[in-house]
Order: C-alpha cells, then structure tokens, then sequence
C-alpha cells in the first residue's frame, strides 16, 4: 500500500507506517549527506501523518530529530531548516502549546524573508497561516484574521493550494465570526464541513467540529 494513498484518504496511522518503513530503508542502504534533503522531505510528511492521527508525543520526537539533523547539515538560516521549523509548530500547535509555536513561527517567518522567499509561495503561507491560528488561540481575533485575509491576499481563493490547504482550519471561521463576519463563515463552514463529509465521513471527530461552528 502506497503511503500517498493512505494519507490521501485519511488513514494517517497507516501512511505514517509507511512512511517509518520507508525511512528505515533509507537509513539501512545510505547514510549519503546528497540525498538528505529527501530523507527530510519523508519525515516531514511523517511529522504531519502522525500529528493528524493524534500521535503527538512520536511527532514531536520525529521532529526533534529531522530539525537537528537540518541544522547539524544545512545550519538555521536555510529553507530546509525553516520548514522544518514550521513542521515542529505544527505538533506544538496540535499540542496546545501555542506560544511555543509562535516563537517558532516568527523564526521561520524571519528566515524566508532573509533568504528572499515570494510572499505567494506555499510555505511563506503556511507561516502566516498557523500565525494566525496561535493568534486566535490566545483570543487575538482581528491579529488573527489580519494573517488568515494576508494569506487570501497572497495566493487568491481560486488558487488549488489554497482551497486545498488553507480552506479547512476551523479557527479561520471562529475568527471570522468573532469580527462580525458571520456570512463568511457560514461559507466556510459549510464548505469544510461537506469536504471532511467526503473525506472523513459523517462520523469522524474533524467532521463533527466543523458542524458544530453552523
């Protein structure tokens, strides 16, 4: 079983499985510094399987290794450390600890600026998104949706990476409706709420928090 497809279809502890096996291959066959960036692209895809399926002590293990074997080989001000950075305040978000994250995020923020990254690149976005979901854990609603409408601003909303990645974070529409934009969110969640339908079912945790918003 392909780990792209079981990640696709939301069988996340499968995919990271996979993932593991594939990891455990690698470093069974080459310790070859040339292809690291790839070793870390396939934990980075671990990291984010294993915070999806609620793993978050062997995510945050897992992210603790790939951030230090990127900064042992690429040091901190590099973009394979910085998404790294940003994969770590993924779980720490997962895990609650949002202020951890944010400190996290502003680094990263700061290296892609120093290295000259497009404001309308996928991770640049990704920084500015999750700022926004630690903004509005600690009840900055209008911080918050200042980051979620930069995002917008950026890629556009009929952007595929957009509706794919940015469109499904509850907090968006909690913050829209928390700055009186509740026709916005009533969209949003509608659309959410029919996409993790599709994806999840009726019956999956993630389905059932975005319902509960309408």
């Amino acid at each position: 079983v392909d780990a792209n497809v079981a990640d696709t279809e939301g069988r996340w502890e499968e995919a990271a499985r996979l993932r593991q096996r594939q990891l455990d291959a690698y470093d069974a066959m080459t310790h070859d510094t040339k292809m690291l960036s790839w070793r870390l692209s396939i934990q980075r895809m671990l990291i984010q399987e294993l915070t999806k399926a609620g793993k978050l002590f062997p995510a945050e293990i897992a992210a603790r290794d790939a951030l230090k074997r990127a900064l042992a080989a690429f040091g901190k001000d590099s973009g394979d450390t910085a998404e790294l950075v940003v994969s770590f305040s993924s779980v720490l978000i997962a895990q609650g600890r949002f202020a951890e994250a944010a400190v996290m995020l502003d680094e990263a923020d700061k290296v892609y600026k120093a290295i000259g990254s497009p404001r309308e690149t996928k991770i640049v976005n990704l920084v500015l998104y999750k700022q926004g979901v630690t903004l509005a854990a600690n009840g900055q609603w209008r911080a918050a949706m200042t980051k979620f409408d930069e995002v917008t601003a950026n890629m556009g909303e009929e952007d595929e990476v957009y509706q794919a990645r940015f469109c499904r974070e509850v907090s968006r529409a909690l913050a829209m409706i928390k700055v009186g934009r509740a026709d916005e969110a009533l969209k949003l969640l509608t659309e959410m709420t029919q996409r993790r339908t599709q994806k999840l079912g009726e019956k999956h945790q993630s389905t059932a928090q975005a319902r509960g918003l309408l």
